[in-house]
């Protein structure tokens, strides 16, 4: 079964094979249609549902194998910038949610955090009235049928998307745990590290302009408000992840902190990664990380 399953991968990991692999999750919505509209929509339920019992057992192998093989697994779950794009989004819807739990928690990320100079919170408050004018407005322009409902429903999903991108810094601030640092800026852009691929760490602070991800250098640098402070050389390529666009590799990575160098004694392992909590209260946020942990089981960082 094993040498099977590296048979399966290693004609999928092709080149000509892989332009095709892409796109075919696509393959199995039209032949349900197909099959609902000659058999009856019972046999059509049974291929969506096959389809979903398959994704899940690919999902859960993409996992175990991990690296450029599950990538390719994958691809046959999503197209990788559609996985991309429902990644962010996840993380958006999150974002509220996560930064809440974090305050109940009390948690003490001093090193971990870099939302220093963001001004999230004066962001958000200031777009939030027009947002909400101009749907009360276009609402009471439409009427109250669907259409309105339909418009007032996406600027209040708007409204979250502000707020989650204005307070995202502090939502998903850098975590070590399980050997592994996952490296945020925001809930749009995140890397994993294993911490024993990790070859040099230094502080060394150095403003870059603007823009969230930045390549520089033959390497990737995530920004907080146009600066980095911490510098990591690695033995191996991560895969830096970002909405709509492929993965940035690179063995060279910098981002932000607050506090530079707790966070490189962080990543060094001389010091403990975050202050004991309440166990009522970990438990909260324990719940959160693991609808995370499905989420990265699919499309991991």
């Amino acid at each position: 079964m094993t040498r099977l399953l590296d048979t399966l991968i290693d004609w999928l990991m092709r080149p000509r094979v892989r332009r095709v692999r892409r796109w075919s999750f696509m393959v199995t919505v039209p032949v349900a249609v197909i099959v609902a509209h000659v058999f009856g929509v019972q046999q059509g339920a049974l291929v969506i549902a096959a389809r979903v019992a398959v994704a899940i057992a690919i999902a859960i192998v993409a996992w175990r194998v991990g690296g450029p093989r599950g990538e390719a697994l994958r691809d046959l779950l999503m197209h990788p910038r559609g996985r991309a794009f429902a990644r962010a989004e996840f993380d958006v819807v999150t974002a509220l949610p996560r930064l809440l739990v974090n305050r109940l928690c009390g948690d003490r990320r001093r090193g971990l955090a870099y939302h220093r100079g963001t001004h999230g919170f004066a962001l958000g408050m200031a777009f939030t009235p027009m947002v909400i004018a101009e749907g009360a407005a276009i609402h009471l322009l439409l009427g109250n049928g669907l259409i309105a409902w339909a418009m007032t429903a996406a600027h209040a999903y708007s409204l979250v998307w502000l707020w989650a991108y204005a307070l995202g810094p502090r939502a998903f601030p850098h975590r070590i745990c399980a050997g592994k640092a996952v490296l945020r800026n925001g809930p749009m852009y995140r890397v994993s590290v294993p911490l024993d691929a990790i070859a040099a760490v230094k502080t060394a602070a150095q403003r870059v302009g603007h823009g969230a991800v930045v390549q520089r250098d033959e390497g990737v640098l995530l920004a907080a408000r146009g600066r980095v402070d911490v510098w990591l050389e690695l033995t191996e390529p991560v895969a830096v992840q970002r909405p709509m666009h492929e993965p940035l590799y690179t063995t060279r990575l910098a981002v932000a902190s607050d506090d530079p160098d707790r966070l490189v004694g962080l990543l060094l392992g001389h010091e403990p990664a975050a202050e004991p909590v309440r166990r009522s209260r970990a438990r909260l946020l324990g719940a959160l990380d693991g609808v995370g942990l499905v989420r990265d089981t699919a499309q991991p960082a």
